[in-house]
């Protein structure tokens, strides 16, 4: 029986059918991983990443100056043109060995965990708990990586929508692919997690307590600024940074996203986004960056929090506006430099500072903006 419907790092599948044991479920995984080949380069390990993200920075900034050169000339010269073609090319070469290597890595961590595993049955929180990160899945149309994306809450059923998003820059895009845990009998392999181990009403109910939400907030301003190598932009190959929105709303739901700050060969500051909309999102990301999710964690939030390098206005107290009950303020907005060909900052130019305090407000979820909506689905 074909059971692997995609791998992940950190010892991760999703399989198509829940049939059997667990450890038969396993087996029918591994047979279908097969065995490291020994002449494979070597997996995607720390050194391996850096260098591949030292290569596609290298290309971009290359990118940025020739933008900068088009805008201050007001033309691209032919040698430009040409450059910025073979830089495409060298693009789409790192692009293919950061697949393969991070295919292999998931790969090898499954074997190497597999023993330490369960079994879940596929819902939403799963799902949501993977969204924007690549994972060793092909594309039906063009073998390329794919993410599990998400969309708007359905009005009909209140649910969240999900589907596989294709990586590769095609213009137009791959076709998506719709997921609905509700109609497959489909798994997730992993490594156990409180914040999902959980039943379900019982993890709702702690994500949304006044104390987690504060705690939550605050360990995640400590990570403005950061990079995450799970998250990465599928134009400029960069991993992804964690910033505050453009017009956070203060609750932990609304007031945080990950953007690139990389320029496209136009000059305009790259679009990628993926945004932290549900809570299984944020314990993933805490989970991934400090080892520890959400439920079981302990209070641990520093008082001294990172700084944005996105280029910040004064924050503005908007008249009239009332203290939360809490008496604890949202999260600030910042600047978007994705409105302006010099986005891309160096990280030790951080020259304003996330506010220390945020609305600790239900989590509820909002529904999705039309930019994250679901344009081709394909069943």
């Amino acid at each position: 029986m074909n059971f692997l419907e995609a791998l992940f790092t950190g010892a991760k599948a999703m399989v198509k059918h829940i049939v059997g044991a667990v450890r038969s479920v396993v087996r029918g995984v591994l047979n279908e991983v097969g065995p490291p080949a020994q002449d494979r380069p070597a997996a995607l390990g720390h050194s391996a990443a850096d260098r591949f993200f030292q290569q596609a920075q290298q290309l971009a900034d290359q990118e940025r100056e020739l933008a900068e050169k088009a805008q201050r000339d007001r033309k691209k010269t032919e040698a430009d043109v040409q450059r910025l073609r073979q830089l495409a090319i060298e693009r789409e070469r790192v692009r293919a060995e950061m697949e393969r290597a991070n295919a292999q890595a998931a790969a090898q961590q499954l074997r190497e965990r597999a023993g330490d595993t369960l079994l879940a049955k596929l819902d939403d929180d799963e799902l949501s708990s993977n969204v924007g990160i690549l994972a060793a899945k092909a594309c039906p149309a063009c073998a390329g990586m794919m993410r599990i994306r998400q969309g708007a809450l359905a009005a009909e059923t209140g649910q969240r929508r999900f589907y596989w998003q294709c990586t590769e820059p095609h213009h137009p895009p791959c076709p998506t692919i719709k997921l609905d845990p509700s109609k497959h009998d489909a798994g997730v392999l992993r490594l156990a997690d409180p914040d999902l181990d959980t039943p379900k009403p019982q993890r709702h109910a702690e994500w949304n307590r006044p104390d987690v939400l504060a705690q939550t907030h605050g360990r995640l301003r400590q990570h403005l600024g950061d990079d995450d190598k799970q998250v990465v932009c599928p134009q400029h190959l960069l991993p992804m940074k964690l910033l505050p929105k453009r017009a956070p709303g203060g609750r932990v739901l609304d007031s945080y996203e990950y953007v690139c700050l990389g320029v496209t060969a136009e000059g305009k500051a790259c679009e990628h986004k993926v945004e932290l909309q549900t809570m299984p999102q944020v314990a993933a990301m805490l989970l991934r960056t400090e080892g520890e999710g959400i439920i079981g964690a302990g209070i641990r939030v520093r008082t001294t929090p990172r700084l944005d390098p996105r280029p910040h206005l004064p924050r503005i107290a908007k008249p009239g506006a009332a203290a939360s009950a809490s008496g604890l303020e949202p999260v600030a907005g910042a600047k978007d430099p994705r409105h302006h060909a010099q986005a891309r900052q160096q990280e030790g130019q951080r020259d304003a500072q996330a506010p220390a305090h945020a609305d600790v407000g239900a989590a509820e979820e909002a529904p999705a903006k039309a930019a994250d909506q679901v344009e081709h689905w394909v069943e």
